[in-house]
């Protein structure tokens, strides 16, 4: 571990302070940080590693400095680096009155190291950094992207190169062998994000096959619900762009053979890794960051818990100052200040409705400029009630606004509420969703279904019919003749994984009565969504595996599925958002959510976007937020799952239909000839009318065409039906 990595660089080990070890005449210049205690474990692996560093240093022109006290990260010996390195840090100095859980940067010195980094500079954590600083949420949620929980090992372990054309792994074959300990990490980013990009793997399989001792640890750390699982392989080493500054992070290190010569992989990328934080051209760093006047503050407040916001900012002369809001799909909000002001400190409320879908405050000072990203502070429990999304409707009003409807079969009767959009046109094609209620809510009384659990209200505010405008159609699941939404019998109390092949009637008559409605109203075929709390959660997921083809995006909550293979592979043909609480007492979330989105990531062959936030969306992580926002805005990602820290059974569908994100990611989904695309329209509703249009799947070009009624036909450019389309890019 790191801060072991110096302990015998400094002869004269007494010496606390930052001691000049000057290894090269010319270049950047690196503080390294080792903690002063001994550890024997580690002893040899941070001697082996500073011989290494010596010689590197010398052979890529640059210097460094060692210490072992954190009293030299103030910022006017910090103004002397370009970089800081961090070997195997253990040491605690401080304790956190509150909690007595120690850290080892003050307050001062964790102030001082946050700005000197963010003015472009480089940061390298070898082997235990992600225990540093652990009451410090900007070092292990935005700086180093993950904290520690356990390790085990070391065993002999493989491992996977995720990016061979990264200019850190540059040379390196794609599979190799190591003894390592791995480091077991709960981990505050998304795969998706582009900041992020890991650069190696290790496979977690060979640490159970290996040592069945390690069993006891990675147990709990598989079920630990603070922890996000990237399963099977967990990211190893990784590189970060932060804000114009770079992070090298780097797991490995544990042994003194990690760094001998014979060891050429780890070797190479822990000298890549360290001129990629010296922003070495050819390594891929970032632009350098010009400076500008030091605004005097800029910060936000949230006041009344969080209900009302303050953005303060100081200048430190007169200038232009231009404050202005971007919400998460990065289109302005509004212009918050634009004037010339005096010197001095300033305070500037927020607009009312603005907070759910504020995410960045640009900044401008004259030739000052800053943007600061507003996402931990946005998503708490009221959300439902802001502004900006508009107040809940009613019970009375929800009754009001849909229709009240049955449906009749040869094998069932079976009510349900459906909403017609505002102004419908029917030379025009529209959406549904259709969303399934919980256990609770049977019957046939066509209320409860509509009324309960928030169940309709993401679906009808008025912000989001407005930008999306769709039909949202609510079943009701009858209690005769013991129904559900799924084969309950074949699941309660000797559930196994998988059930047996028996549809249940209710959740086929839901696609029934679809069916009908495509007859009366116009419904544009390719985005039919469905969503569901609980038993719903499980009703979405039997309507992905018997019609893999239909809904062009899913969003089960607290529910689970039938994980026989058959079905997995059915359920990933379904763009899905999982919404699962982590303390779930009534659907256990490793019985659930947690288990579909596992297997699914074996078929798809990586990891699906994962997201962790407290319980009900109360201070989620800062980076997971933004991170949720690019998969979602940016990279258009196919398959998410969020799990609420603490979340108990109803937290899973309250962090859903509150959330500001989804219904943007729902509506973005269309699927054409059982194909899922992004939203090829600019608009919510498309024209009914024939089209012919060239669209995109994978490498092939082909050419769509639309019937009036909303069916598609593929066919290739040389006019041969297309009958099974390989899944674009990013599927």
């Amino acid at each position: 571990m790191l801060s072991r990595f110096l302990g015998r660089a400094i002869a004269l080990s007494f010496l606390a302070l930052s001691i000049p070890s000057t290894v090269s005449a010319a270049g950047e210049k690196i503080l390294v940080f080792k903690d002063s205690l001994t550890y024997n474990g580690h002893t040899a692996a941070i001697n082996a590693a500073m011989a290494k560093l010596r010689t590197w240093a010398t052979a890529n022109a640059f210097t460094f400095d060692t210490t072992t006290r954190f009293t030299s990260f103030n910022t006017a010996n910090l103004a002397n680096y370009d970089a800081v390195m961090l070997m195997y840090p253990e040491k605690a100095t401080r304790a956190d009155p509150g909690t007595g859980i120690s850290d080892t940067m003050s307050a001062e010195q964790d102030s001082a190291f946050k700005n000197w980094f963010l003015t472009g500079k480089g940061y390298i954590g070898v082997h235990c950094d992600t225990r540093q600083n652990p009451n410090w949420p900007w070092w292990y949620q935005t700086l180093v992207g993950a904290k520690y929980v356990e390790d085990v090992g070391p065993v002999t372990s493989n491992f996977h190169v995720a990016d061979l054309n990264d200019p850190i792994t540059q040379g390196m074959p794609a599979n190799f062998t190591g003894n390592e300990q791995l480091r077991i990490d709960s981990l505050f980013f998304a795969e998706s994000d582009p900041n992020f990009k890991v650069l190696v793997r290790g496979d977690i399989n060979d640490y159970v096959a290996n040592r069945a001792a390690n069993m006891a640890k990675l147990g709990p750390w598989v079920n630990n619900t603070t922890v996000v699982p990237w399963m099977p392989f967990f990211p190893f080493v990784y590189r970060h762009n932060l804000q114009g500054s770079r992070v090298f992070h780097l797991a490995p290190g544990h042994n003194a053979t990690t760094w001998t010569a014979t060891n050429s992989n780890w070797n190479n990328m822990f000298l890549n890794g360290i001129l990629y934080a010296l922003n070495r051209p050819g390594y891929g760093g970032t632009t350098k960051i010009a400076k500008g006047p030091e605004v005097m503050g800029f910060s936000l407040e949230r006041l009344n818990n969080g209900k009302s916001q303050l953005l303060h900012y100081g200048v430190p002369q007169k200038a232009r100052v231009v404050i202005r809001l971007f919400n998460f799909e990065g289109r302005m909000i509004s212009k918050l200040v634009d004037a010339n002001v005096n010197a001095g400190s300033y305070s500037v409320a927020l607009p009312a409705g603005s907070r759910s879908a504020l995410y960045l405050v640009d900044f401008k000072a004259g030739n000052f400029h800053r943007t600061m990203k507003i996402v931990r502070s946005l998503l708490a429990a009221n959300l439902a009630t802001n502004p900006a999304w508009g107040q809940n409707k009613t019970a009375a009003q929800l009754q009001a606004m849909f229709q009240a409807r049955s449906y009749t079969s040869s094998q069932i009767t079976m009510v349900y509420r459906l909403y017609v959009p505002t102004n419908y046109n029917p030379a025009l094609k529209y959406p549904i969703v259709v969303a399934l209620h919980g256990v609770g809510e049977r019957g046939n009384n066509n209320v409860n279904q509509l009324t309960a659990e928030e169940l309709a209200q993401p679906w009808v505010r008025d912000s989001v019919q407005a930008k999306h405008p769709h039909f949202v159609m609510i079943p009701q699941c009858p209690t005769t003749n013991n129904q559900y939404w799924w084969p309950w019998n074949n699941w309660a109390g000797t559930w196994n994984g998988t059930w047996s092949g028996t549809r249940s009637i209710a959740n086929a008559a839901i696609v029934q009565i679809l069916d009908s409605l495509k007859r009366e109203f116009s419904l544009d075929t390719t985005r039919f969504y469905v969503a569901g709390l609980s038993m719903g959660g499980f009703g979405s997921f039997e309507l992905m595996k018997w019609n893999p083809t239909l809904f062009a995006a899913a969003v089960p909550t607290a529910g689970g599925s039938d994980t026989a293979a058959s079905t997995i592979l059915n359920l990933t043909q379904t763009p899905f958002w999982l919404f699962h609480g982590s303390a779930d007492p009534t659907i256990n979330v490793d019985r659930g959510s947690r288990t579909v989105a596992r297997k699914v990531e074996v078929v798809l062959g990586r990891p699906i976007v994962r997201f962790v936030s407290s319980a009900n969306q109360v201070n989620p992580t800062a980076i997971s937020v933004d991170s949720l926002r690019k998969a979602v805005y940016v990279t258009k990602q196919n398959f998410l799952y969020s799990e609420i820290t603490g979340g108990v059974h109803n937290s899973g569908w309250l962090e859903a239909w509150r959330h500001p994100m989804l219904t943007d990611w729902v509506f973005s989904k269309q699927k054409i000839a059982g194909v899922t695309v992004a939203l090829t329209a600019s608009h919510s509703v498309r024209q009914a009318r024939k089209e012919t249009r060239l669209v995109v799947h994978g490498n092939d070009v082909l050419i769509e065409r639309i019937g009036t009624n909303g069916s598609t036909i593929l066919h290739s450019l040389d006019g041969k039906r297309f009958a099974t389309p390989r899944a674009p890019a990013g599927f």
